[in-house]
């Protein structure tokens, strides 16, 4: 799987790997969560999401608030996304706001005065964890 993994980024070439999706982008090579591994993931503000985000503000937890990944869908409602400079599958991966089937916010694509997102530990524990894979 190494190899193939190798021989994908060698040639430009996306794949998936045990939950993680690599993205070629000119010369560089994005690393991140695969789509259908975060899917499901639901969250309240402030809890840890994917174990990696924690996303708060806003006024908290309550009135069916949750935190899942923004997804195609919600990359659809923010104009703005590309300036963020992440491809498209990197983007769709990180976690957004939502309210009754509605987005309320996606801090990672769009900044927004009321919520924010941080990994937990820092970028440097999100390095770390991709070199113990």
């Amino acid at each position: 799987a190494v190899a193939r993994a190798l021989a994908a980024i060698r040639d430009a070439q996306g794949f998936t790997l045990d939950g993680c999706q690599v993205t070629p982008q000119g010369p560089l090579a994005w690393v991140h969560r695969e789509f259908k591994a975060v899917a499901g993931f639901t969250a309240e503000p402030g809890e840890l999401w994917d174990d990696r985000w924690r996303v708060s503000g806003g006024g908290g937890t309550g009135n069916g608030v949750e935190i899942r990944a923004l997804g195609t869908d919600g990359l659809e409602e923010v104009e703005t996304w590309r300036e963020a400079g992440l491809p498209r599958p990197a983007m769709a991966v990180t976690p957004a706001v939502w309210q009754s089937g509605q987005l309320v916010a996606a801090p990672i694509a769009a900044p927004h005065p009321d919520w924010e997102a941080e990994l937990d530990g820092g970028p440097d524990a999100y390095f770390a964890a991709l070199l113990s894979h």
